[in-house]
Formats: C-alpha cells, structure tokens, sequence
C-alpha cells in the first residue's frame, strides 16, 4: 500500500493524530460521536492490520490513536478512566466531554472526572 494511500481508509484524521480527531468532533452530538467513533476505530484498525499483513512500515501514530479511539468510546460507554491514564489524553476527553456536557448529553460528573483536582474549567489542549 502507498503511503499517499492512508487518507483513502476514511479516517477522519489522516495522520492518526488525536487532537485532529477532538476538533473534528467537538460540535458533534453524543449519537453522532458514537457512530463516528466506532467507524473511525475499524477503520484506524484496519489500516493498521493491512499494514502489519502487508509487512509495510505502520504509520508511527497508528497504535496510540486506536488506543486513544478505544480510551474515549470505553469513557463514553462507561464513564470509567483508568488512573494510568496519560494526561494529554484525559484533557482531550475533557474536550469532548465538556462540549457534550454543555449540550446536556452526559452528566457533568463524568466530565469532573477527568479534571485535575481543583479545576473547574479546561483550556483547550495544545501542542508542546
């Protein structure tokens, strides 16, 4: 498989980047994330099985962004979060969760959970 051809899986951040992935996202409805996650994760998944299958070097972002699409629907289904979760991506999931908060389509005690102690609102995440 070519490397120009990663964008034609139908992901929705070819590059595997998560933060693409949150601001892409971020206005969407609960109902529609679901959906959409599930479709990005098979296709992230399967983007990276053709790639191990066709013994091609796996885009470098690939694993850590199916891990992150499987962080945030397991955090959208069950509201648990993992202790060892990384920072950067308990402040991606408080994107996510603040703007579905807002619009009343989970409850605000999910979102507190993913605030460091003592925050009330997140910033935006950025890039270091």
């Amino acid at each position: 498989m070519a490397s120009g051809v990663w964008g034609k899986c139908g992901v929705i951040s070819p590059s595997y980047d998560p933060l693409e992935f949150v601001r892409a996202v971020t206005g969407w409805d609960r109902l529609r994330l679901e959906a959409e996650l599930e479709r990005e994760l098979a296709a992230a998944e399967l983007a990276c099985e053709r790639s191990f299958l066709a013994r091609e070097q796996l885009p470098r972002a690939c694993p850590s962004y199916v891990n992150f699409l499987k962080r945030l629907r397991d955090w959208l289904q069950t509201g648990y979060i993992s202790r060892q979760m990384r920072r950067e991506t308990k402040a991606l999931l408080l994107v996510i969760g603040e703007a579905l908060a807002a619009r009343g389509q989970i409850e605000q005690s999910l979102v507190q959970k993913l605030r460091p102690p003592g925050q009330t609102a997140s910033k935006p995440p950025t890039r270091h």
